[in-house]
């Protein structure tokens, strides 16, 4: 009776081990994943710093500094950027949002990775690294 007690308790520790181990391996997955796709974000997202110069609008990337467009309000900029970079998307950052006083709203401020390619290219590439890891079947 007692041997039986033994066995059965390691038997659930063995068992709380394994399901301890599977969820810290999903769980190291699924944050891969996740960095994996905030690096596909930030690959394809630009975010904007403006500056306003003689009623032109100067567009920088946020992150590197470089020059990125120009215009002389929002419909321009956008006009500007998505000739330069047709793949990707912009965001103007929230605290330079006070230099378009007259623009309706904020989401008029921004070309947030609404078109279907850069929505089909996210999901190619999170698909390719998915499968790579073996994360999907």
């Amino acid at each position: 009776m007692e041997l039986m007690s033994i066995v059965m308790l390691i038997l659930m520790v063995g068992i709380a081990y394994a399901a301890i181990s599977y969820r810290k391996k999903q769980e190291k997955e699924l944050d891969q994943y996740v960095d994996r796709a905030l690096e596909l974000y930030k690959k394809l997202i630009i975010m904007l710093r403006v500056e306003l110069k003689d009623e032109m609008y100067y567009c920088y990337n946020n992150e590197t500094g470089d020059f990125v467009c120009q215009g002389k309000n929002i419909k321009e900029i956008t006009k500007a950027f998505k000739e330069r970079y047709p793949n990707h998307g912009s965001y103007i950052l929230n605290k330079y949002l006070h230099l378009f006083p007259g623009e309706k709203t904020k989401a008029d401020m921004v070309d947030d990775f609404s078109t279907d390619a850069l929505k089909q290219s996210l999901r190619e590439e999170i698909n390719e690294y998915a499968k790579a890891k073996n994360l999907v079947k």
